[in-house]
């Protein structure tokens, strides 16, 4: 791969895009990763002439190597922009990452607060008044059940099934 397209493409990024140098730093190593395996893998020195199954061939290689979903993703979008940036110089007509789709990343479950935590706080909340009371409703309903904001406040007197335990939202 002649190395001026490469340092065409970084001066865009630096210059035009206003990217950090820590990007730019990510950019290039992914790119040049990705013009090795090229090289190595299929004998092809010129991006401009990458198809979308060696695309995917690479991406599969990043899996294998143990990446996880999220790096293999981030490392995709370098390539993107490279190609988005020749196909804005008119170097290219169809990026062969067109139509790819990036990989399902798994959420983490984010619990900001123990068990024990939230027990230490129910007991710290004053119960002498109706207020206190209500606040310490609220704050066991959005624990225990996950309930919403919006929701909370829309609950209606008719939405509270005391008989049978339930709360209608």
């Amino acid at each position: 791969m002649p190395q001026n397209d490469f340092s065409k493409f970084f001066d865009y990024l630096e210059l035009e895009k206003k990217n950090s140098e820590h990007t730019i730093t990510a950019y290039r190593a992914d790119l040049l990763t990705f013009a090795g395996f090229i090289s190595s893998t299929y004998e092809e020195e010129d991006l401009k002439e990458v198809n979308p199954s060696q695309v995917r061939s690479w991406v599969v290689n990043l899996v294998e190597q143990g990446l996880s979903n999220s790096s293999v993703n981030r490392k995709v979008s370098s390539i993107k922009a490279y190609y988005r940036f020749l196909l804005k110089t008119k170097q290219l007509e169809i990026s062969p990452l067109a139509k790819h789709r990036a990989l399902k990343t798994t959420r983490k479950l984010q619990v900001p607060f123990s068990e024990s935590e939230i027990n230490t706080a129910l007991q710290n909340i004053p119960t002498e008044g109706f207020e206190e009371l209500r606040n310490k409703l609220m704050v066991e309903l959005f624990y225990s059940t996950g309930i919403r904001r919006s929701e909370l406040i829309g609950i209606r007197l008719g939405d509270i099934d005391l008989s049978s335990g339930l709360l209608k939202v």
